[in-house]
């Protein structure tokens, strides 16, 4: 099996991405149900593009961003374009309520946020924050009406387009999660670059993964499991993901399976648990010979090997 670390200049983010780039440029990487994917050079594109965006708009190496929103190809954009160029990628669960996320945006002194459609009333909503603006994640374009014009105006007065990008080093913070406490607030995790690149480098020795592999994400990227198993996994050996729209029920799921033929997808007990008890329990139970044959200890082992 052939590891990464001879062909990856550091252990950020960047250089993961810009590996996966120059390795499958024309390998599908990232999608919804039902659509099309966007290539490795797709993806390349839109980060590229979305890191001028934050950058001429006074992003710099450390700021906070944050992301509010359930998962989507855009979703991995943001998050990559922020790390890109060593600023601070604050994601936040799309089931937080209104008053964490308010907190999480206040705490962290997030200067921008990727919002999607479905959570922009919430933003809307955020008084004193130290937003200077607001992207939608749906097109990756800035909302005029939640900018501070004057403080984007002063900020591109001092720029220059000769200006090169900061490059993130392994022990930058990538990453500030917030995750549910004990007591209180939602408390700040701080990752860095290193963190999150070794742990996906980790895989190579417990799975082998293809560029043909197709995931299936339906864990909220905003948690680490998801966004580091779910997403930088497949990033890192050239595979595609694929994003459903709905939450993961078992008859949504089960339309998805059917559609994406995924070969790989990170999930918890509770949903496979859901699939068996709607969708698989009832084919040995809905007659009276099933359920007869099902209470019979022979047959029951044998149906659940």
């Amino acid at each position: 099996m052939t590891y990464p670390y001879d062909n990856l200049e550091n252990f950020t983010l960047k250089s993961l991405i810009d590996r996966s780039v120059a390795m499958y440029p024309n390998e599908p990487a990232l999608a919804k149900v039902s659509e099309e994917a966007m290539s490795y050079e797709d993806l390349r594109v839109q980060i590229q593009n979305t890191v001028i965006m934050l950058h001429e708009n006074g992003i710099k190496k450390g700021d906070k961003v944050a992301i509010l929103s359930e998962n989507m190809p855009n979703w991995g954009i943001a998050y990559l374009s922020i790390t890109y160029f060593g600023a601070v990628a604050v994601p936040i669960l799309p089931d937080f309520h209104k008053s964490d996320v308010h907190h999480i945006i206040h705490h962290s002194e997030a200067k921008a946020i990727f919002v999607s459609d479905k959570h922009l009333s919430t933003i809307e909503e955020l008084s004193d924050s130290s937003l200077h603006f607001v992207i939608k994640l749906d097109e990756l374009e800035i909302i005029p009406s939640l900018t501070n014009h004057s403080y984007i105006s002063k900020i591109k007065q001092k720029l220059t387009s000769a200006k090169e990008l900061n490059v993130p080093k392994e022990d930058d913070m990538a990453a500030l999660l917030y995750t549910s406490g004990t007591t209180g607030n939602s408390k700040g995790v701080m990752l860095s670059h290193k963190n999150l690149v070794t742990n996906a480098l980790s895989t190579y020795s417990k799975i082998e993964i293809l560029p043909s592999d197709v995931f299936l994400s339906i864990l909220p990227l905003a948690h680490t499991l998801e966004c580091t198993v779910g997403f930088l996994v497949p990033i890192l050996h050239g595979a595609s993901v694929v994003y459903i729209d709905k939450a993961p029920t078992p008859s949504v799921l089960l339309k998805a399976f059917s559609i994406v033929k995924p070969t790989m997808m990170v999930s918890v007990p509770l949903i496979i648990e859901k699939i068996y008890k709607n969708k698989v329990l009832p084919k040995f139970t809905g007659t009276f010979l099933m359920r007869t044959l099902y209470n019979i200890p022979f047959f029951r082992k044998s149906s659940t090997k």
